[in-house]
């Protein structure tokens, strides 16, 4: 059999008019491989639908049967399993590491991802949903759930679902950022035409984190889930209900690096204090002295930035706002700029700001509108967090959250990815327009 894997996995085109594939049930088996398992048996079978019976046979058509072609493709899909498939690709493919075993495999011994063989699983009004694979560190959460219907077309319509859920770890309070199915093949528009051949399931992601300080170590989490209600105008009264609970204990990685700062930083012109950056192979936290931002009233603001004269002014979705924009001011939430309300205390910064809302206003102000009519684009100042490791490359990447905390004298802004940053090769920190070397002492 060991040459017949190495011609299925070159692809070489299998003939016989008596193998009636189509009669067997290649559904069966445990669904962590089955993905890649019904991906490999579609390429089999549409291979052999292709040739001309009687010709270029390999094996004897006779020995050749449905049962050994489906434990061909069974032991080829454990076997490539063995070899590095170690993540959902589809979970692989979201945090960027779906060409690199290596790196999924490091994310597993470190104990960021759990890709546990133990199948946790809840059957409800022909529905399964299982836990499909958890990426955790510290007090973030990321978890991913296996939903399958009775039928491929039940699946697949389960994606104008939403399941109305409770979630709980241990008591502890947690928020809630992300909830919602991953995109598949088709909806992605990969290729893949027919939605026959996308996977038989749906993966929904409920990523949070938990609040307070607390850890997601050794925590029962336990998932209810009630009913599934339509999302859509075409069925927003269509309602499945039934109970499927789920239960089991998180395991997390707690690697971080903390580096103390405690510096004055000049961004967008303005200075304030940082205090910490802390990085974790899914996030970035950076502290601000709380005092250095309330006494400019920084904390809500915007920065109104103009292009520079010669630049490019088309521009606005470049990673590098400095090189063809310039800041023109800071403005708070209606576009009054901070100077206009500085020395204003809070009640007669409303008053201001109610005047602007309704339209009796004749200070100085801009909104949005007139300001990008003019070329201009507005941006959050704390956003847009750049890491340089040591080998000169960068980390940028779109943020899966954020969150501000405000902690006794401090800011703490945070950034969760949908990538893994190598913490300790990290040398430098970019918030906005500002760069931080994090090697001085």
């Amino acid at each position: 059999m060991k040459n017949y894997y190495k011609y299925f996995e070159r692809n070489i085109k299998l003939v016989s008019e008596d193998i009636l594939l189509e009669d067997y049930d290649f559904e069966e088996g445990n669904h962590v491989f089955s993905e890649e398992y019904g991906r490999r048996k579609d390429i089999l079978l549409e291979d052999i639908k292709k040739q001309e019976p009687g010709k270029g046979h390999l094996f004897d058509r006779n020995k050749w049967t449905a049962p050994m072609v489906a434990s061909m493709v069974l032991a080829v899909c454990m076997t490539a399993l063995a070899g590095g498939m170690l993540w959902n690709r589809q979970v692989a493919e979201h945090y960027d590491v779906a060409g690199d075993e290596t790196l999924q495999q490091e994310m597993i011994d470190i104990g960021l991802a759990d890709v546990d063989s133990k199948v946790i699983a809840a059957t409800d009004s022909d529905i399964e949903v299982s836990v499909l694979q958890t990426v955790a560190n510290g007090s973030v959460y990321d978890i991913y759930l296996m939903i399958r219907g009775d039928t491929k077309e039940r699946s697949m319509s389960l994606a104008d679902m939403n399941p109305d859920f409770d979630i709980a770890f241990d008591g502890a309070e947690i928020s809630i950022m992300n909830g919602g199915y991953l995109e598949n093949d088709v909806e992605k528009g990969s290729g893949i035409e027919q939605a026959s051949t996308a996977p038989n399931y749906r993966i929904y992601e409920i990523s949070g984190e938990v609040l307070n300080g607390e850890k997601l170590e050794g925590k029962a989490v336990s998932i209810d889930i009630h009913s599934f209600s339509g999302n859509s105008q075409y069925n927003g009264n269509d309602v499945i209900k039934g109970e499927w609970k789920l239960s089991w204990n998180m395991h997390t990685s707690d690697e971080k690096r903390e580096i103390a700062v405690d510096r004055d930083i000049t961004l967008y012109g303005k200075t304030v204090h940082l205090d910490k950056v802390v990085l974790t192979p899914l996030s970035v936290e950076y502290m601000l002295n709380r005092e250095s931002l309330d006494k400019q009233n920084l904390l809500d603001a915007q920065v109104y930035m103009k292009p520079k004269a010669g630049s490019d002014s088309e521009n606005k979705e470049s990673d590098d706002l400095t090189k063809d924009y310039e800041v023109a001011f800071w403005a708070d939430s209606v576009g009054l700029p901070l100077e206009v309300t500085k020395g204003l205390n809070e009640a007669e910064r409303n008053k201001v700001q109610d005047q602007v809302i309704n339209g009796t206003y004749s200070g100085e102000y801009t909104d949005f509108w007139e300001w990008e009519a003019k070329g201009g684009i507005i941006i959050e100042p704390w956003d847009g967090v750049k890491l340089q490791m040591d080998d000169g490359s960068v980390f940028h990447s779109a943020s899966a959250g954020e969150s501000v905390i405000s902690a006794g004298n401090q800011y703490i802004y945070r950034m969760m990815y949908y990538k893994y940053i190598p913490i300790n090769q990290v040398n430098t920190i970019q918030i906005g327009d500002c760069v931080v070397d994090l090697t001085e002492k």
